[in-house]
């Protein structure tokens, strides 16, 4: 549970930061949401769809579910909504339901909004604000202690404890929930498979901003989190990168949220 609040989103001076993290702005969050506390599972996934879309199948079940574009994962909210009884928040047109976990697109995705009491994807800033758990450094245990931000990996011992990365995953997804969680008790915010967020992508303003939904504009989806074959920098909470929403890859996968006041 992430009560309501306000915090200061995106980075200007930390080590190895891109320069779409800035300016900062501080953002007011006003609904108290619900957040999955790991990242979604295969086991989770073939419990609603008849399909393995993940390529670390050997990584077991209780393993995060990887390679499901933008659209499934909006599937599998509007799932869970239906088989837990609530709202279903999202409306798909255009949609081939031959197969999800396949590759599916959509024409079209209408979003009831905030306000919704179904699952549903996290806002860009309901993430971040949930990835931070209150903290203002580089991830949730701490500042990076690798400032080295190049295309190589090397190990950062802040992170090490807390995600799965380029130097500790072995070269691959590992279990959900192994590693420590941040205060707040969620886990993989850092790492394992990035996450899929609702927002398109765009610049950010140095406005204050409250409930941000994104920009209306424009084609590609954030993810936010990094993954196991990144390096340390793109596993910090100000992270955040530019997909096609039917993009699918072995370092994306998602988790939901779910607003319970407002």
């Amino acid at each position: 549970r992430l009560e309501a609040g306000a915090f200061i989103m995106g980075t200007t001076h930390e080590t190895g930061r891109w320069e779409n993290e800035g300016p900062q702005h501080t953002v007011a969050l006003t609904r108290t949401i619900e957040m999955q506390v790991h990242e979604v599972t295969q086991e989770q996934w073939q419990q609603a769809f008849d399909s393995q879309p993940s390529q670390h199948i050997a990584c077991g079940k209780d393993c995060p579910v990887d390679s499901v574009n933008w659209y499934e994962a909006i599937h599998y909210a509007n799932w869970l909504s239906q088989s837990e009884g609530l709202e279903v928040c999202y409306t798909l047109s255009g949609c081939d339901e031959s197969c999800i976990g396949c590759g599916q697109v959509c024409q079209d995705v209408d979003f009831k909004g905030l306000d919704c009491q179904g699952y549903r994807l996290p806002t860009e800033a309901e993430w971040e604000y949930g990835a931070r758990a209150g903290t203002h450094t580089a991830y949730y245990n701490g500042h990076a202690s690798n400032e080295n931000k190049s295309t190589t990996c090397a190990q950062d011992e802040s992170l090490d404890n807390i995600g799965w990365y380029c130097a500790n995953s072995n070269g691959a997804t590992q279990a959900v929930a192994s590693l420590l969680p941040n205060s707040w008790g969620l886990f993989d915010m850092s790492g394992n498979v990035q996450e899929w967020v609702w927002d398109r992508y765009g610049s950010y303003s140095s406005r204050a901003t409250t409930d941000p939904m994104g920009t209306s504009q424009g084609h590609m989806r954030v993810a936010r989190g990094g993954a196991w074959d990144y390096i340390s920098a793109g596993c910090r909470a100000a992270y955040r990168e530019a997909l096609p929403p039917e993009t699918t890859n072995n370092a994306t996968g998602f988790r939901l949220v779910r607003t319970v006041s407002y």
